[in-house]
């Protein structure tokens, strides 16, 4: 009356060795799936920080001079020193003259 119970039981332990050994499979197959999954997630935060720092670097190289701006002030700059050495002989003749004033003022003592 019980044999077809123990029949049953051999099949239930055939199909769970069965299913034990499908999820040892499975198991061993994706372990190194898992190892790929925190590499790839470590890899992308990596790549998001990278992007941050690439971007503020344009914007900072974007607010850069260029060559044409070095240029302008190179030039101005020249424009400038030309007008210093105008102002500077300027700046001597009424030295000049100062000084001429000065010696006659203290010669004559202010008297004409």
């Amino acid at each position: 009356m019980f044999e077809w119970i123990k029949g049953l039981d051999a099949a239930f332990g055939l199909v769970g060795a069965f299913a034990g050994s499908l999820a040892l499979f499975v198991s061993w197959i994706t372990r190194g799936s898992k190892a790929n999954a925190v590499s790839i997630a470590k890899l992308e935060a990596e790549h998001n920080d990278l992007c941050g720092r690439v971007s503020e670097l344009e914007g900072v190289i974007h607010n850069q001079p260029t060559k044409d701006d070095f240029h302008k002030l190179e030039m101005a700059i020249t424009e400038m020193n030309g007008k210093v050495a105008t102002v500077s002989t300027e700046l001597a003749a009424v030295g000049r003259i100062a000084k001429r004033i000065d010696d006659f003022l203290l010669t004559k003592g202010g008297r004409l």
